[in-house]
């Protein structure tokens, strides 16, 4: 074992000289840099530049997605006092299924139609195509607003004339 001294004279002990003469070398010119109010400076926004750099770059977009299954749950719609509230849907759910490729299916108790669809995230629109099927279902096609889209809930609100006709919450089932 040796002593070593730093630049500014104190002692270093107790060091093995095999591991620790380039570390010594880097730390004496570390410690002599930090000392310089200027490169203290320089030296705090670098830290600070790779820390933002590091954990902005890394955060992911958490964006949630329509596709998959969702069973209607219930709705918003006008009651016998005038009064709009949710209501449960118990007897005759609906089902929608939307597709990687841009397809989906309605079903109720009965095939309710299918075709293509669109979702505009930035517009919270989502517009179905429906295309004439085997049990005679009509072309057509109809806008909702995506008012919630999550992990779990759905609420799609169909409107005419800006005047919201109706709207029905869905919970993801798969």
């Amino acid at each position: 074992m040796q002593s070593m001294f730093l630049s500014s004279g104190e002692p270093i002990q107790n060091l093995h000289i095999t591991r620790s003469r380039i570390t010594l070398f880097f730390l004496d010119g570390f410690i002599s840099l930090a000392t310089d109010p200027i490169m203290k400076a320089r030296i705090s926004i670098l830290c600070l530049s790779l820390f933002l750099l590091l954990f902005t770059s890394c955060k992911k977009e958490s964006t949630t997605s329509i596709v998959g299954q969702w069973r209607s749950v219930s709705v918003y719609t006008i009651q016998d006092n005038g009064n709009y509230s949710w209501v449960s849907v118990d007897g005759r759910p609906q089902f929608y299924n939307f597709s990687t490729e841009g397809r989906f299916d309605a079903v109720t108790d009965v095939p309710d139609g299918s075709g293509s669809y669109s979702y505009d995230e930035a517009l919270q629109k989502l517009t179905l195509n429906f295309e004439a099927g085997i049990y005679g279902n009509l072309t057509g096609t109809r806008d909702f607003k995506v008012e919630v889209l999550d992990r779990d809930k759905l609420i799609l609100s169909y409107s005419s004339a800006g005047n919201v006709i109706y709207k029905t919450e869905y919970s993801r089932i798969n």
